[in-house]
């Protein structure tokens, strides 16, 4: 090996063993999670099953002191989704049934029924339509390889206007993935919120 190789491998190594012992400075009764984004704290809200826009308030509210502001979590990969599934089941979120957690991806534009009841053409594909489901921060689209399966969204032709996002039946790991689900008026999921913030202060 060459003497100009050697140093760039250990500073290669040094980078490495930092990155992997950095620390987080998360606020109370927030923690991070292997597997979880690394910049990233998280909770398990214990207030109950809730419609989406409460559960968005509340964890907006879950954080007091500081600068760190909380929201729904945001996963990005389907790894990062199941490492909260995980730490969601660890802290006490019920496993049996559906109900499990929001996830902050939502689709903007309403689908509704027609004044007859019925779900018009142009609706129906504006559920179906998986580029519509976008994070509440940074306005990126969900990836496709978190929705739960190839129905998801939009299975749905019945009043119920699925424009919201939860990871739901926690109990089961053969469930992992995301479906779409009416924000309010219907199904009630847990605030599993996450906070972004910077490496603990030495």
């Amino acid at each position: 090996m060459s003497k100009s190789v050697k140093p760039m491998l250990l500073g290669v190594l040094f980078v490495c063993l930092f990155s992997n012992a950095l620390q987080y400075d998360c606020p109370l009764a927030f923690e991070t999670v292997e597997g979880g984004a690394k910049d990233t704290c998280y909770q398990l809200l214990d207030v109950g099953r809730m419609e989406y826009p409460s559960a968005s308030m509340y964890c907006l509210m879950s954080i007091t002191t500081g600068d760190a502001v909380a929201q729904i979590v945001t996963p990005k990969t389907l790894g990062e989704l199941e490492a909260l599934v995980k730490f969601a089941v660890s802290k006490g979120i019920s496993t049996t049934g559906q109900p499990g957690f929001w996830v902050n991806y939502r689709r903007d534009e309403p689908a509704p029924l027609e004044e007859d009841g019925t779900l018009s053409a142009n609706n129906s594909l504006i559920r179906k339509d998986r580029s519509q489901f976008v994070d509440r921060t940074e306005r990126q689209v969900m990836p496709d390889e978190l929705w739960r399966s190839a129905s998801q969204p939009g299975d749905r032709t019945d009043e119920l206007d699925e424009q919201c996002v939860a990871q739901g039946y926690p109990g089961d790991p053969n469930h992992l993935g995301l479906d779409d689900f009416a924000c309010v008026g219907s199904e009630l999921h847990n605030a599993l919120c996450e906070a972004k913030v910077g490496p603990a202060q030495a």
